[in-house]
């Protein structure tokens, strides 16, 4: 089931989201303590969701797209300038939802 712009909106705080991945993108990984990042097992998505509210859950559960643990081991997530970056794509969301 299709959800509307104005339905994520109100299922999401999206201003709250937007200032987290802000402040996501600012983390380094050798200054944090991998017992303080979410265990990538813990995540919980709907597969039926669309793509739009299943990057809207990942956040929301407080997970880092750039940063997250599997097990003992920390993983950080950079992304090329070659082609479409994740700010970018997690902003159109964001954006679409203001329309």
């Amino acid at each position: 089931m299709k959800i509307s712009n104005k339905q994520l909106s109100a299922k999401y705080d999206i201003s709250n989201l937007s200032k987290q991945l802000d402040k996501l993108k600012k983390i380094k990984s050798e200054e944090v303590d991998i017992n303080s990042i979410k265990d990538i097992s813990e995540l919980r998505i709907d597969q039926h969701q669309t793509s739009s509210e299943r990057i809207l859950s990942f956040l929301n559960q407080g997970f880092n797209p750039y940063l997250y643990r599997i097990g003992d081991s920390l993983v950080e997530i950079c992304y090329s300038n070659s082609g479409l970056e994740a700010d970018k794509c997690i902003m159109d969301i964001f954006k679409d939802l203001y329309k």
